[in-house]
Formats: structure tokens, sequence, C-alpha cells
């Protein structure tokens, strides 16, 4: 325990040892629940995401707004369900698709590319 601990230590020769525990637990339960409200109430924002509406996702992705409700119906740029027709993108969930690359386009083969471009010769 902490010296905090200890200078709140409970002592009462009526009460058994077993009860003194018991409320010595309660009340560092409720010092320790205190001290996190406390704590919430310093910094409320960063204990709830900001959440965007598609217009500044796509501003951040550099595309209009149809290609975000694509790739969330796609299940490719996870959303916030507000409603029944209402999505909300956390600042999160758009940093972790920036970083793992967006979408990356599946490579074409050699073979494919050169077929592709005698096809279009002729």
């Amino acid at each position: 325990m902490s010296s905090n601990a200890e200078e709140r230590k409970i002592s009462n020769p009526i009460l058994s040892t077993r009860h003194t525990a018991e409320i010595q637990d309660l009340v560092e339960r409720l010092i320790a629940e205190r001290e996190a409200e406390a704590a919430l109430e310093k910094a409320p924002e960063q204990c709830v995401p900001r959440l965007l509406k598609a217009p500044a996702v796509a501003n951040l992705l550099q595309t209009n707004t149809q290609a975000v409700y694509r790739l969330a119906r796609e299940g490719k740029l996870p959303a916030v369900p507000l409603g029944e027709r209402t999505l909300r993108w956390t600042e999160e969930s758009i940093a972790e698709f920036i970083a793992r690359g967006g979408i990356k386009a599946e490579p074409v083969p050699f073979e494919a590319t050169k077929l592709a471009e005698a096809n279009s010769k002729r």
C-alpha cells in the first residue's frame, strides 16, 4: 500500500479484523472511483472519440463522399452507425485506414498486361 493508503487505514477496536479489512477495501475503491471521475472531468475529449461526417472524411482522403459511403458499405472503412441511415467515422479508423495503405489494387500479371496492349492495338 502507498503512504496515503496507510494513513487512511481504519482502526477501531470494536470492529473485527475482517470488518475492518472490508471497510478499508470499500474506502479504497471509493477513493479510486472519485480519482477516476476527476480525471474524466479534466480531459473529457480524450474519453470520447471525435466523430467525422462523410464530407470531412472525403476531404481527409482527398476523394468524394460517394467513395466514402461505398468504402463503408464494403466494410473497408469502419463506420459508426448513429441511426438507420446515418454514419460517422472516428479519427482513429481513418488514421488506421491510411496507415494500412488504403485499398491496394490487385497487381495485374505481366502476361495479362501484354495481352491487353496487343488487343488494344488491333
